[in-house]
């Protein structure tokens, strides 16, 4: 009944979340930290499950702040 991502940072597993299968929904949130600059932020489908794009207008978000200490 569930969907399973994974947050990868330079091909690094750092997060790993489920979603619930619905039609036309996905979502999450993570907070992460990057510590290597530049990096590659991938979300994958770490599920044994198919994850198709509805016929519903896609739309995804993304924040980035930078934070110094």
């Amino acid at each position: 009944t569930d969907v399973h991502f994974t947050l990868l940072i330079n091909d690094v597993p750092y997060s790993m979340g489920a979603s619930p299968i619905v039609t036309g929904q996905v979502s999450g949130s993570a907070l992460i930290t990057i510590t290597i600059n530049p990096s590659i932020v991938r979300l994958v489908n770490s599920s044994s499950d198919v994850v198709n794009f509805a016929t519903t207008p896609v739309q995804g978000n993304i924040v980035i702040l930078e934070l110094s200490v």
